[in-house]
């Protein structure tokens, strides 16, 4: 199973240029993918801390 927070990574790379999405984004739009990870991270940690309580 995949997460969204590893497709968001893996799609961040443009093959063949060398350089990343990430490095072309105009400022508000990193912003927004900043946060969005940031919200994926909390979710996954979420996820983590409730499975380890259940076992």
């Amino acid at each position: 199973v995949q997460d969204a927070g590893q497709e968001m990574v893996a799609s961040s790379v443009t093959p063949g240029s060398g350089k990343s999405k990430l490095d072309t984004l105009p400022r508000e739009d990193l912003i927004k993918f900043a946060k969005k990870q940031v919200m994926l991270i909390q979710k996954v940690k979420s996820r983590y801390l409730n499975s380890r309580q259940i076992s």
